[in-house]
């Protein structure tokens, strides 16, 4: 476990995971090998063959093979969240895709982190610290021979400044050149996140928490059903890590029985864009990743619910144009997170089938609660909004949605 062992071997015995890492990703190969394997080589030279915790990922090579599936999940579930709701479109364009990027940065850095927490490594007087060595673990354990491993006993959180300072350490800072600040800035504030006593975190923060928080989760549980020695336990696989990655996504938007964001839409350059490199041979970010857009994909079949012709059949007619303008002027005079979120909704790659939770008629638009809080807005806030803007009728007979002004219909239906 403490021989030092190349990135390219721990990249060469993990290809189905990193393979599936790319699919979550949703990047072309020039992108993937510019912006994410500069990273996994980082990762791995700095985790090596190291446990994660005594507790879950704890045989060798645990903390890589953590960090590989974190990322992964990290990388789907960061594809259902909109990081900056009060931005305009434009904005959001260029700067959802950076921040998925950034889930995946502060995934892996936090598992660096999480080793640092669990774990003493000596060589004689000196020991091994990311934050008090210049030196990856690589290089460290190559020039220490005699090292030795024992668990941090009991384990040593880290502060979110300490995480950051690792972060800036691992991550090779030439990768994070041309990213805007504010993405940058998220990133380093999400480094190993742990529950804030009042709840406040950030979305990116939420993300990283709760995608590494569930590979954990799912490892216990497999390790529960299983009488192997703890060294002997498969690693999560790719399909586990989709198992896991979906969960939260139902979670989050419990919008149906069979959650309509299961499969991710896949990234893909924008017209015009440069997935190739730069004259000083980085890879333009402006060219690329941030200026990646997601291709909507159609719903799959039994993800949707109520058959779509069916259900433009029984919609009933356009309100009046005077209950539309109503309508439209109340939302006007509302916040302008309200106005995004209308637009998120519609803009959604798998909105047909989200469509499709809608009752309306002639009294109003019955909307289910759950679905107001899909886009990093608490569905508490967005409710506020729709009920200081007016739009709120009342509730509908089951107490689990809300019926909005008939006038809405617009906002709701794409012809």
């Amino acid at each position: 476990m403490l021989t030092p062992v190349a990135s390219t071997e721990l990249v060469s015995r993990s290809q189905e995971a990193i393979d599936a890492l790319k699919t979550a990703a949703g990047m072309t190969d020039a992108q993937f090998a510019a912006f994410c394997m500069p990273v996994l080589r980082c990762f791995a030279d700095h985790v090596q063959r190291l446990p994660l915790t005594a507790n879950a990922f704890g045989s060798p090579t645990g903390a890589w093979d953590f960090g590989l599936v974190a990322a992964t999940v990290a990388y789907r579930y960061a594809g259902t969240v909109i990081f900056f709701p009060s931005l305009g479109a434009e904005e959001r364009r260029l700067l959802e895709p950076q921040c998925r990027y950034m889930a995946f940065l502060s995934t892996l850095a936090s598992a660096v982190a999480t080793v640092a927490e669990s774990s003493i490594l000596v060589a004689g007087d000196d020991e091994y610290h990311p934050l008090s060595i210049d030196q990856t673990l690589h290089a460290w354990l190559s020039s220490h021979p005699s090292t030795r491993f024992v668990w941090r006993v009991p384990a040593v959180p880290l502060s979110a400044q300490a995480g950051a300072a690792i972060a800036a350490n691992f991550i090779p800072r030439r990768l994070l050149a041309n990213f805007d600040l504010r993405a940058v800035l998220m990133m380093y504030e999400a480094i190993n996140p742990k529950t804030t006593m009042n709840g406040v975190e950030s979305t990116l923060a939420r993300v990283v928490r709760q995608s590494s928080q569930g590979v954990l989760e799912h490892y216990k549980s497999k390790q529960a059903g299983t009488f192997q020695p703890e060294a002997t336990v498969p690693v999560v696989s790719p399909v586990d890590a989709g198992k896991v990655a979906s969960n939260l996504i139902a979670v989050a938007n419990p919008t149906n029985v069979v959650n309509p964001l299961e499969t991710p839409a896949m990234a893909t350059p924008a017209p015009g864009g440069n997935s190739g490199a730069t004259p000083s041979g980085e890879a333009s970010v402006s060219g690329s990743l941030a200026a990646t857009h997601s291709e909507p994909t159609a719903p799959s079949q039994q993800a949707v619910t109520v058959d779509t012709a069916a259900s433009f059949a029984t919609t009933p007619a356009q309100p009046a144009t005077g209950a539309a303008s109503e309508a439209e002027e109340k939302l006007a005079r509302g916040h302008k997170v309200l106005r995004e979120w209308f637009s998120a909704l519609k803009q959604h790659p798998q909105f047909p089938a989200l469509k499709d939770q809608l009752v309306m008629n002639d009294t109003g638009i019955e909307v289910p609660v759950s679905m107001l809080g899909m886009f990093g807005v608490s569905g508490a806030t967005v409710r506020k909004m729709m009920d200081d803007a007016g739009l709120i009728l009342g509730r509908t007979s089951n107490a689990r949605g809300i019926i909005l002004h008939a006038g809405l219909r617009d906002r709701f239906i794409a012809q």
